[in-house]
This record gives structure tokens, C-alpha cells and sequence, in this order.
């Protein structure tokens, strides 16, 4: 799996030293590929409230099969934001804010799988963030952002409300 082979690649690879050249050059590739989606991500990252039209009636037969495509979403915009650094741009700022905003959608749901990929998302931002702030002189104005973005996806809160929603779910099972 290419993921997991890029990520090993990664992990070896210091977060104060460039991307080898065939990681950068994959990186550079997927951006180019995923552009129009990464801007339709960049603008939706400026919403304080988003929500995926799921059906809770279902109980545990609910479909998540949005899950799938958010998590993909934060890989896109991982692969952006490491491309970014490479290049020593500050707009890597703004790929970081947009995958931790990605994680803030899915923030009210109340299942558990849901806020697992949210602590998912915000591990797979944090992977940017560390090569970031390790590569880039990002202004006070930009830390700024971060941080609150960051102390935000801290939250805990979601996942008492997603363990109170599972056992909701499991109580009408019960009884069923």
C-alpha cells in the first residue's frame, strides 16, 4: 500500500530536512491531481459549522460511508501541506487549518467511529504541523491561527457525546 510506504519514507526522513526527491515528486503529483477538491477543502475550512446528512434512525445500521472520504480529504490535504514545507511556503499554515477544520466537521456527530476518524484526522494534520513548524518561519499572525485551531480539535467533548449516542443506539437494540 503506497500510504504506508510513503508514511515509513517519512517517519525516517527528519522533520528539519527536505523531502527526498521521489516523496516530494509523489506529493507534487497527488496535489496537482486533487487541486479543485483541495480548493473546494480550503473553502469549506472557513465554516465554524458543518454537518454530513446521516440518518440516525438507523441505529447501528446508520451509513457511514462518508467517514471514508473525509479521511481522504485530510491525506490530500497532509500531501499538500508537506509539499508546502518543502517549498518553505507559509501557506502551509492554511493547508494545516483546513485538515484540523476537516476534523471540527465532524465534531456532532454522535457515534463513536465518527470521532475516531476526527482523532484520526487531527493525528494525520498534526504529521504536517510537526514538518512545519520545523521548516517554515510562520508569522505571528499564522501561530496565532494554529494554536486556536489546535486548541479547539482538543475538544473532548465530542466523544462523551459519542458515547452517550452509543449507548443510546445499543439500548433500543436491547429492547428490539
Amino acid at each position: 500500500y503506497q500510504e504506508d510506504a510513503d508514511n515509513q519514507v517519512l517517519r525516517q526522513t527528519p522533520r528539519t530536512s527536505p523531502l527526498p526527491p521521489s516523496l516530494k515528486e509523489h506529493y507534487r503529483q497527488r496535489v496537482e491531481a486533487s487541486r479543485s477538491a483541495l480548493t473546494l477543502l480550503h473553502q469549506a475550512g472557513t465554516l465554524s459549522k458543518s454537518r454530513y446528512p446521516i440518518d440516525l434512525t438507523q441505529g447501528a445500521l446508520t451509513d457511514l460511508k462518508h467517514l471514508s472520504k473525509v479521511r481522504s480529504c485530510a491525506i490530500a490535504l497532509k500531501w499538500e501541506a508537506l509539499w508546502r514545507a518543502d517549498k518553505n511556503d507559509p501557506a502551509t499554515a492554511k493547508s494545516i487549518q483546513a485538515g484540523l477544520a476537516l476534523g471540527r466537521s465532524l465534531k456532532s456527530e454522535p457515534t463513536l467511529i465518527s470521532q475516531l476518524v476526527r482523532i484520526a484526522i487531527h493525528t494525520i494534520t498534526c504529521a504536517s504541523l510537526e514538518r512545519g513548524v520545523n521548516q517554515i518561519k510562520f508569522s505571528d499572525e499564522q501561530l496565532t491561527a494554529l494554536g486556536s485551531s489546535l486548541h479547539e480539535a482538543d475538544d473532548t467533548t465530542p466523544m462523551s457525546h459519542a458515547l452517550a449516542g452509543e449507548r443510546a443506539t445499543f439500548i433500543e437494540n436491547f429492547r428490539a
